[in-house]
């Protein structure tokens, strides 16, 4: 729809090559790591180095992307697809996956959504990647000629915490 002019904009989207080709973005609103999930009674899963996890059952979430270096890692990988985020923490659970990549924000947000899951998911300490999240503005939308007035108003709104007030709302 963005790319189309059907819709004007959306909120935090990692910028990409493709992407800049119909979109304009705003600076990053914030940054969020991708960890490695596991079930609480796995203990949490650390790595060093991406090929630390080839011993593990990796659930995908399906159309996403974790990044070019991670994509291409699963590229040699056996995994399960799931439709969504919360389904991949479901599989963790029942024992169907080991481990899953996912956006810290997603999963933490999912987990307070979901008492289920509280308490039952443990993260890597280290990230497999950081994206910086932005407004992206479809570059047939009238909204474009805003951008300026949009990144004035982004830029008070994080030095006066309210953007990190907003990010907090959605986290356990």
């Amino acid at each position: 729809m963005l790319k189309n002019g059907e819709a004007d904009c959306t909120l935090i989207l990692i910028k990409t090559p493709e992407r800049q080709k119909f979109l304009h973005f705003t600076e990053p609103i914030i940054t969020v790591r991708g960890l490695i999930w596991s079930a609480a009674h796995r203990g949490a899963i650390q790595f060093q180095a991406l090929d630390d996890l080839r011993q593990y059952k990796i659930g995908v979430t399906r159309g996403y992307s974790y990044g070019p270096e991670f994509d291409d890692f699963l590229q040699t990988m056996q995994i399960e697809t799931a439709n969504s985020d919360y389904s991949n923490m479901l599989k963790l659970l029942e024992n169907r996956i080991d481990i899953f990549p996912g956006n810290e924000l997603v999963v933490d947000s999912l987990i307070k959504r979901h008492p289920e899951l509280q308490d039952k998911l443990l993260h890597s300490s280290k990230a497999f990647i950081e994206w910086e999240l932005r407004i992206a503005v479809s570059r047939k939308s009238w909204v474009s000629s805003l951008l300026p007035e949009i990144e004035a108003v982004l830029a008070d709104l994080k030095r006066e915490g309210v953007v990190s007030d907003i990010v907090k709302t959605y986290l356990p």
